[in-house]
């Protein structure tokens, strides 16, 4: 159980990071305009 915890918290925070990621970056790409 502990395991599959840890891997669902991993996932969420690898997503959320991911998505943190691309809004940098399209924010980088708005402000270059």
């Amino acid at each position: 159980m502990t395991g599959t915890l840890i891997f669902i918290a991993g996932t969420v925070v690898g997503v959320f990071a991911f998505a943190v990621f691309i809004a940098a970056i399209d924010k980088k790409d708005h402000t270059h305009d």
